[in-house]
């Protein structure tokens, strides 16, 4: 354990997305300029908020521990898919690599989609672990798109 209680494993998977959308946000725009891509944007951005505001302070975290005291939220965006959060990022972030393409910017992208599927095997290991509903909820609901993944 890490800092707070925190595995290592934690601490590089959240250094490694940060690492990923920080990198994005420092080589280009933070907004689209195309409506396409901007309307992607902010439809991460919403999502973002909404999957924030169902988490509530008391659970949320950055990192995929399972902080004390914190419930099982199966409402909100989490009733279609299990990682919101993550999935908002990707929009953002995509929108961003796509509206001020480089093959750098692309590598980057690939890199933090990279850390967030593994974060997201490691933290679903722990949410299975600490919830015993987790299992049933994990074979109802998709990863991160709505029926498909």
């Amino acid at each position: 354990m890490g800092s707070k209680g925190y595995r290592w494993q934690s601490i590089l998977l959240v250094t490694a997305q940060m690492t990923g959308i920080v990198a994005i946000m420092a080589t280009g725009p933070w907004l689209a300029q195309q409506p396409g891509l901007l309307l992607l944007e902010a439809c991460g951005v919403a999502i973002g908020l909404w999957a924030l505001l169902t988490m509530r302070r008391a659970t949320f975290s950055v990192m995929p521990d399972v902080k004390a005291g914190a419930q099982f939220v199966d409402h909100g965006p989490y009733r279609w898919i299990r990682h919101p959060m993550y999935l908002a990022v990707l929009l953002v972030t995509v929108a961003l690599v796509s509206a001020s393409w480089t093959w750098w910017r692309l590598a980057i992208w690939a890199l933090l989609a990279l850390a967030i599927l593994v974060k997201i095997d490691y933290e679903e290991r722990l949410l299975r672990a600490h919830y015993p509903i987790y299992a049933t909820y994990r074979r109802q609901t998709k990863r991160l798109l709505p029926y498909v993944f």
